[in-house]
Order: C-alpha cells, then structure tokens, then sequence
C-alpha cells in the first residue's frame, strides 16, 4: 500500500514516510537547506552525522537524495 506526501508527488512507501518523519525530527523542517548552511560552514559528513545522531553513510545517502552537494573554493 503507498501513501502519498502531497498532491502530484510520487507515490511513498511507509517506510519512506517513516524515514521522512524521522528525518524532519533531526535536521527539522528544511533539512537541504540545513544541510547546505552546515556544508558551506565546512563542516564534515562524520561531524554533521555526530551533530545530528545519524550514520556518516545515512547523511551521505541524505545529501545525494537532496542534492546537496560542497562547494567549490574559491
């Protein structure tokens, strides 16, 4: 059975609906963008992933799905 998070989008399964709750619980609201603001701070997947009670790997899997990406120096 698949549920849907909003009109439009693409079905979800529960358990993508669970990780999606639990996702917002830690990195809040607008997790990409809490994401880029600690990435452009130059802070590490392993400390980002300390900082918010998740694996290295599980953060590196977050980033890839939302895009967010280090930037370039300058």
């Amino acid at each position: 059975m698949t549920k849907t998070s909003k009109p439009g989008a693409r079905p979800l399964c529960r358990a993508c609906l669970d990780d999606h709750a639990l996702i917002l619980g830690k990195l809040g609201p607008m997790p990409d963008a809490t994401l880029r603001a600690m990435t452009g701070y130059g802070l590490s997947d392993q400390e980002m992933a300390r900082y918010f009670g998740m694996t290295p790997s599980s953060l590196r899997r977050l980033k890839r799905s939302l895009n967010v990406i280090r930037p370039r120096p300058d």
